[in-house]
Parts: C-alpha cells; structure tokens; sequence
C-alpha cells in the first residue's frame, strides 16, 4: 500500500455507501419471519401485540446487524490493496457484500423467527398471570370450605345439554 490514507477513505466510502442498502434488504426477510412464526402460532386466535417486549428486541437486532456490517472493514485491510488492478477492488469486494447480505438476510429471517416466538412466550405467561391473578381475586376458598359446597348430580341437565 502505497498511500494508506487514500486506500481508507476508499474503504471507507465503498462500504458506508452500501450500509443503506444492507440494512434496507434486511427488513423484509425479518418482517417475513416475524409475521409467519407469528402467524403459526396464533392460528385462528385474536391476540395483542407486545409492543413493549418486541420492539426493544428489534432496536437490538439491528445494533448487531450493523455491528456484523463493521466486520467488512476487517476484512477490506486484511486483504485489500490500493493496486488498481488487484482482484479484490475488481470481483472480491462486491462477492464479499453480495454473500455477506445473503447470510445477513438468512439471519434477519432467523432472528425474526425467534423475535416472534419470544412475543409468543411471552404473551402467553402475561396472560397465564392475569388469568391467575383474576382467579385468585374471584373467591378466597379456604381448604375447609371446599368440601362444604352442595354436590352438583353430574346427570342433571344443564343449559348447555340437549335433552
């Protein structure tokens, strides 16, 4: 390397200008996976969404995508060079962020996969918890007063029971 200064802002400006691009073809594959876990596991069943829990999650993701991103420029001064006719300024540089946004994007889809599953968990032990705390709020029964209570004839017709 002949002028390093000159083969950084290269660099630099080769990889930043395709930041953009990086991170806009990670929303999809990431959105798909949430949806379709999410999907799957509420078939046929109204929920809310947990806004609160799965956003967070998200923020965090893309921190780390980008973190990854940062790993090109490690690799960009172990093997570049500021020779113009070297074959990482001409095929390797472009092959590197081509695959590394193909892996990104199989892990976006991954990640939104486990970003809707951990929702799923999580709705389900919110509602887990208020269905308990509304039981538990209905009527106090004392372990006493449990055999107290008038025996129900399991044959006598209720509502419900087509005679």
């Amino acid at each position: 390397m002949n002028d390093f200064p000159a083969f950084k802002r290269s660099a630099v400006t080769y990889w930043e200008r395709r930041r953009l691009i990086y991170n806009v073809a990670l929303v999809l594959p990431a959105w798909l996976g949430y949806e379709f876990t999410d999907m799957m596991n509420w078939v046929g069943d109204r929920h809310e969404r947990y806004y609160g829990f799965t956003i967070p999650l998200l923020v965090v993701s893309v921190i780390g995508a980008n973190i990854c991103y940062t790993f090109a420029y490690a690799l960009e001064f172990l093997r570049g060079s500021d020779d113009p006719s070297s074959s990482w300024l001409r095929q390797e540089r472009t092959l590197c962020f081509v695959f590394g946004v193909l892996f990104a994007m199989l892990l976006a889809l991954i990640g939104g996969r486990n970003i809707a599953l951990a929702e799923w968990s999580y709705g389900s032990s919110q509602r887990r918890l208020r269905s308990h705390l509304h039981e538990s709020q209905a009527v106090p029964i004392s372990p006493e007063s449990r055999w107290l209570r008038p025996a129900v004839d399991p044959r006598a017709p209720t509502e419900f029971q087509v005679i």
